[in-house]
C-alpha cells in the first residue's frame, strides 16, 4: 500500500512539474511571438519613416543645391543681376537665393527610431542594424540641428542685413550651403542603403 501511495505521489509530483514546465515553455513561446511581432512592427515603422525622410531630403537637396549654385555664381562674379537684386533690397533677402521657395518646408522625423529605443525593442535588432541606424539618425540630427541652425543664425544676424557686408555674407552662405549639400547627399545615400537593408 505504501509503495502504491509513494508511486502515486511521485506520479502527481512529476505531473505538476511537467505542467509547470509546459506552462513556462508555452509562455516563452507566446512572448517570443509577441516580441517578433513588435520587432517587425518597429522595423516597418522605421523603414516608413526613413522613406518619408528620404523624400523630404531629396526635395531639400534640390532647393539647397540651387541656392549653393546661385551663391557660387554671385561670389564668382558670374551673376551680377542676382547680386544687384540683393543689393536693391533694404535687407538681405534670402528668397532671392531660394527663388522664392521655402528654405525648409518640412521636418525630418525620428519618432519611430526614438520609440523603438525607448521601448527596448531595439535590443532585438542585430548589432549592425543598430549601428547603422544610430549613424543615420546621428547624421540627420547634425544636418537639422547644427548645419541648418548655423545657416539660420547667419541669416538672423544683424551684420547679414548690412548690405555693405554682402560679399562676406555671400561667402558665408556659399560655405554653409556647400557643407549642407554635401551632408544631404551623404545622408540620402545612407537612407537608401539602410532602407534596402531593412526590407
Amino acid at each position: 500500500m505504501q509503495s502504491k501511495k509513494w508511486k502515486n505521489y511521485l506520479f502527481e509530483g512529476t505531473l505538476i512539474v511537467f505542467s509547470v514546465m509546459l506552462a513556462l515553455f508555452l509562455n516563452q513561446v507566446v512572448q517570443n511571438i509577441e516580441t517578433s511581432r513588435q520587432k517587425e512592427k518597429a522595423i516597418n515603422k522605421i523603414t516608413a519613416e526613413l522613406e518619408r525622410n528620404l523624400s523630404v531630403l531629396e526635395n531639400w537637396l534640390t532647393v539647397h543645391d540651387r541656392i549653393r549654385i546661385r551663391t557660387e555664381q554671385i561670389v564668382a562674379g558670374e551673376s551680377d543681376s542676382l547680386k544687384q537684386q540683393l543689393i536693391a533690397q533694404p535687407f538681405f533677402n534670402l528668397q532671392i537665393l531660394t527663388d522664392d521657395r521655402s528654405f525648409i518646408d518640412s521636418n525630418l522625423s525620428s519618432t519611430a527610431w526614438e520609440t523603438a529605443k525607448s521601448t527596448d525593442i531595439v535590443n532585438e535588432f542585430n548589432f549592425e542594424t543598430v549601428e547603422t541606424l544610430t549613424g543615420v539618425y546621428a547624421l540627420q540630427d547634425v544636418i537639422f540641428n547644427q548645419t541648418i541652425q548655423d545657416i539660420s543664425k547667419i541669416f538672423f544676424e544683424r551684420e547679414t542685413h548690412n548690405l555693405e557686408n554682402i560679399d562676406a555674407t555671400l561667402i558665408q552662405f556659399q560655405l554653409r550651403f556647400s557643407e549642407l549639400v554635401g551632408q544631404e547627399r551623404l545622408l540620402i545615400e545612407y537612407y537608401r542603403e539602410v532602407i534596402d537593408g531593412l526590407k
